[in-house]
């Protein structure tokens, strides 16, 4: 089954060759046993991701009393698939289950746990972090259903996972498949995104200095026309040329106006997602509450949040946020950098799906890649051509200059 409701239900988690903090679900009261699959974009189809079983003898001395006394009680938990932290990943299960499961969370409040289904392939404490605060495709996940600070979310999650068990009056949880590059997505991942807009609005996350100086520009250049450079401080993947890069973005007259650039891994996930989200919201007449913001992304108001109109970056998973462009609302534009010979079309084709003007190049890779496999290849920087990144984002900012939806 892809989809589970179980009542009295514990989750023990425990760890495999694969990922730490993988779920067994015990049924207390209904004595149900069954395999969950869940679909995986990694496969595209469908494996085990847990089980459900009645207690063993082995349970007795965690599950004792009743309540359990050795474990966390709980009245409610959702099981949200988590198979990587990797925002496009994420994807493909956070919609579907926000869908599910949004108006029994709005109905419990702050009563809900979110618990991570986790896959194998989100490897943790291998390839991923064992801490929770560093799970930023988590707090993506579940940032539709919550108005908790990133701070809470991971401190709650963290309890969670290392408890030794959390057992709960109802415990919901589903692995639907979806695919958000398909053009019939684009409602869905819409409504995922308002939602998320609502929430992160009423936690008010701040803003670097860079992009609030955006708001002493002229009506010409309003903030939804904001193309936003994604600079990367890691050692893979970047512009090895990006200072003369910088240099001349920075001396011409149009594009130094309409293009910021920012380090968005340096930045909390909530300003992330606000900075790219675009909506338009207006307050209830006499409040000052973020909670009476009403969101109208396809009848604009007076803006009250950021938002970007375009990406720039070098494939990665910046370049997942062109999901969450609105493109719906104006013009958006996505510019995707390639190393020479590395081939990967699903950013272009979640701008088609959702309208967004997409263009892409490639460039030679930097001296000392080494190999030409396509994981090598992956992991390459890049020297640009400055003269011909500068015409692809001249092309992407005249687009989404005219605003209105194109």
């Amino acid at each position: 089954m892809v989809t589970f409701s179980l009542r009295s239900a514990c989750v023990i988690p425990y760890d495999d060759r694969s990922s730490r903090f993988r779920s067994a679900i015990v049924s207390l009261r209904d004595d149900v046993e069954a395999v969950v699959h869940g679909f995986s974009e990694y496969v595209n189809g469908y494996q085990r991701i847990t089980a459900v079983r009645p207690p063993s003898d082995g349970d007795k001395a965690l599950l004792g009393g009743s309540p359990p006394t050795r474990c966390l009680n709980r009245p409610l938990g959702i099981a949200v698939p988590f198979s990587c932290n990797n925002i496009y990943h994420q994807a493909f299960h956070a919609v579907p289950a926000f869908e599910r499961w949004a108006a029994i969370a709005s109905a419990a409040g702050s009563a809900v746990d979110f618990v991570p289904l986790i896959y194998a392939t989100a490897a943790v404490g291998k390839k991923m972090s064992i801490e929770p605060r560093k799970w930023h495709a988590w707090e993506w996940s579940i940032r539709p259903f919550t108005r908790e600070s990133s701070a809470t979310i991971a401190n709650r999650t963290h309890q969670l996972v290392n408890a030794p068990c959390v057992c709960y009056d109802v415990l919901h949880g589903n692995a639907d498949a979806f695919n958000p590059i398909a053009v019939r997505s684009a409602g869905r991942l819409r409504a995922f995104r308002s939602a998320a807009l609502v929430n992160l609005h009423a936690a008010a996350y701040p803003f670097p200095a860079s992009v609030r100086a955006a708001d002493s520009l002229d009506g010409s250049t309003a903030r939804a026309q904001m193309l936003l450079w994604v600079v990367r401080r890691h050692k893979l993947r970047n512009i090895d040329n990006e200072a003369a890069l910088a240099k001349r973005l920075e001396g011409d007259p149009v594009l130094s106006q309409r293009v910021h650039r920012l380090v968005l891994d340096e930045l909390p996930l909530g300003t992330q997602m606000r900075l790219v989200i675009s909506a338009w919201c207006t307050r209830a007449r006499g409040s000052s509450s973020p909670s009476a913001c009403k969101c109208s992304p396809r009848r604009p108001h007076t803006p009250q949040v950021h938002a970007c109109s375009g990406l720039i970056a070098v494939h990665g998973q910046a370049m997942a946020w062109v999901m969450f462009l609105a493109s719906d609302a104006h013009r958006t534009a996505a510019v995707e950098i390639f190393p020479q010979g590395l081939v990967n079309s699903i950013y272009e084709m979640a701008s088609q799906a959702l309208g967004v003007r997409y263009e892409s190049l490639r460039a030679p890779a930097s001296p000392g890649c080494g190999g030409g496999a396509r994981e090598s290849r992956l992991n390459c920087n890049v020297t640009v051509d400055v003269g011909t990144v500068l015409e692809v984002v001249r092309r992407a900012a005249e687009y989404t200059r005219t605003g209105g939806a194109g």
